[in-house]
């Protein structure tokens, strides 16, 4: 994990933003370094959604990117 200097006030994101990046994600793109395509999170994504709002939120607060 790496941890940034700069720490973001977590107020600043919404459910409603994480919703909207994910719905503009390109269906068309090669998997990333995970090996996990975008078609997959797309499929599972109302499942996952507050998990991992409550992850990129916390990364806002703490800093910490895993």
């Amino acid at each position: 994990m790496k941890r940034f200097s700069t720490i973001m006030d977590e107020s600043n994101l919404e459910l409603s933003e994480l919703r909207d990046a994910f719905n503009s994600l390109k269906i068309n793109k090669s998997a990333g370094f995970d090996n996990i395509s975008v078609n997959v999170v797309k499929s599972v994504f109302s499942i996952i959604e507050h998990t991992l709002f409550r992850i990129f939120k916390l990364s806002i607060k703490t800093g910490i990117v895993p």
